[in-house]
């Protein structure tokens, strides 16, 4: 019985053992060396020479076929092309429309159904006095017509 309880101290000791080893830090490569290449220069005097800056003038204005604005001719301009108040002008046109489709539940509504029926219902009953007769015949033409719509005032 004795040697249930060893065993089991002696397994817990060897897996703390080697979780202790797994969290020891590699060391780190110097930073004089990286991947077997030294920072050194290969010129001694080298001195890298500086790029092109880009010209600053404005992409796709040119600078010579510019032409004087009035204040009022400057605005114009700004308010035809902005595309903020064109996008506002298409949703007022928008919200028009559903107002008018709104108002439009109250316009009246004129209906006509018509149908023709035709029945044959043959003799059910010797004693009705119907024995050697044919069947009963009917015929219905209905039509019905309406007017309705919804009130905007006193009712809905």
């Amino acid at each position: 019985m004795r040697v249930r309880p060893l065993f089991t101290l002696l397994f817990c000791g060897a897996l703390l053992g080697n979780a202790a080893r797994a969290q020891e830090p590699t060391p780190a490569p110097s930073p004089d060396v990286v991947q077997g290449l030294s920072k050194t220069p290969a010129i001694a005097d080298y001195q890298a020479g500086r790029p092109a800056l880009p010209e600053l003038g404005r992409v796709g204005v040119d600078a010579m076929t510019q032409k004087p604005l009035s204040l009022r001719e400057a605005l114009t301009l700004a308010l035809d092309n902005n595309r903020d108040i064109e996008l506002a002008r298409q949703n007022v046109k928008l919200a028009e429309f559903d107002l008018q489709a709104v108002r439009g539940a109250y316009d009246p509504r004129l209906t006509f159904q018509s149908f023709y029926e035709r029945t044959q219902t043959p003799p059910t009953n010797f004693f009705s006095g119907t024995a050697g007769s044919t069947a009963v015949r009917q015929s219905n033409f209905n039509n019905v017509s309406t007017f309705s719509g919804l009130a905007p005032k006193y009712g809905g």
